[in-house]
């Protein structure tokens, strides 16, 4: 004889219900209990179906007032229960039992298409996403980042040299959308690079501005560190790093989710690279501001085939610093060429001589040290 476990629910019970177990003898269904036994008769059951997604079927005395649940559904494979007044009543719960599982089936397979769409969709949405940040976000993101860039490098916004080159960029500023308030700044550092972070901070090192040879490549450079503020790629690449449940969180509108991540992201800012996408909307943007200021954008070219030249050489090891930040594929420098070639322009502003703006820079440490050795060598040279 098989038996079931089950709970039989009364207000005389201390916790208002009891454990035991129940089976059938004959047309009798018994709740046996170590205290006590209910009996309920075949013709004074009622079956209900209901519990958390409907596992649970309810069975109620309509003479005693009794009244008992099982998780155990098999129990209604019996045939106690499919002969008679009670069979009814089994019928109806198998048809709820099965709409019930058809329902989770069905959501689960609802689920598991939004999950891939949003996985296919993932850029998509990481792009409506961004669009939904406040500007005032990405201004103190990238805040935040300066400020520890500070800590360990002196930036320069005040010397003639910085002057020069804000006077520059503003040819490029001045054509862009006046809610972004770029800021410029000048680093130490000889690496050849250049970055932009959230809110139109610009970093330029010197590194970059001794290894250009005119304006044209400089602001080239500026052109493109700027589409990457203008298109969000920061906060755009923030997001579309997060979990696919997280993402959807924040497309349903979770705000907070998307104001955690973001404010959790902003001492990580450093290590976040561009995707190719993202490398190439900006040079395409780039090269747009830099038509629009009537700037010869050759210069973007110019200076991405130096750092190429100069990484398939093997050489110049500062300048891999900037290649690595900016991933740069063989074909990229023949987008801008075609670029160009579609968008023939003639009248381009002709600008000071790079040379003089040269002359600024600090003497360049790694040159000198050079030059140092080789004195050096030169006079033990001359003593043998």
């Amino acid at each position: 004889m098989q038996k079931y476990k089950a709970i039989a629910y009364s207000d005389d019970f201390d916790d208002g219900r009891e454990s035991g177990l129940i089976y059938i003898n004959g047309d009798t269904l018994i709740f046996e209990h170590a205290t006590f036994e209910w009996q309920i008769a075949k013709s004074d059951i009622s079956l209900e179906h209901g519990g958390t997604a409907g596992r649970q079927i309810f069975i109620t005395s309509n003479k005693n007032q009794y009244r008992i649940s099982t998780a155990e559904t098999d129990l209604i494979k019996h045939p106690f229960f499919h002969h008679g007044n009670v069979s009814t009543q089994t019928a109806n719960i198998v048809k709820q039992r099965n709409k019930s599982q058809l329902a989770i089936v069905a959501a689960f397979v609802t689920f598991g298409v939004i999950i891939g769409g949003i996985i296919w969709q993932r850029a998509n949405i990481a792009n409506y996403i961004a669009t939904k940040v406040p500007y005032s976000i990405e201004q103190s993101l990238g805040e935040t980042y300066i400020k520890q860039i500070s800590a360990t490098d002196s930036l320069d916004t005040s010397s003639p040299m910085w002057k020069a080159l804000h006077q520059k960029i503003q040819l490029l500023t001045s054509q862009v959308d006046t809610s972004f308030a770029f800021k410029m700044y000048i680093s130490s550092s000889e690496d050849v690079n250049a970055y932009a972070l959230p809110g139109g901070y610009i970093v330029f090192n010197r590194g970059l501005l001794r290894e250009a040879d005119n304006w044209e490549e400089v602001l080239g450079v500026a052109g493109h560190e700027m589409a990457h503020v203008t298109e969000k790629h920061h906060v755009r690449g923030i997001v579309s790093q997060v979990g696919v449940v997280t993402l959807l969180s924040m497309f349903i509108g979770d705000g907070s989710a998307l104001m955690d991540i973001l404010l959790g992201a902003g001492a990580k800012i450093e290590g976040l690279s561009y995707s190719r996408d993202y490398e190439t909307e900006s040079d395409v943007k780039g090269f747009e501001y830099l038509t629009k200021a009537n700037i010869n954008p050759q210069g973007l070219r110019t200076f991405f085939k130096k750092l190429e030249d100069l990484h398939g050489h093997g050489g110049a090891q500062d300048a891999l610093e900037f290649v690595s930040t900016h991933p740069s594929p063989a074909n990229r420098v023949a987008n801008l060429e075609k670029l160009e070639k579609d968008r023939p322009k003639n009248n381009y502003l002709v600008l000071d001589d790079y040379a003089s703006f040269k002359k600024l820079l600090p003497p360049d440490p790694d040159a000198a040290t050079e030059s140092t050795e080789s004195a050096t060598e030169e006079k033990a040279a001359t003593k043998k």
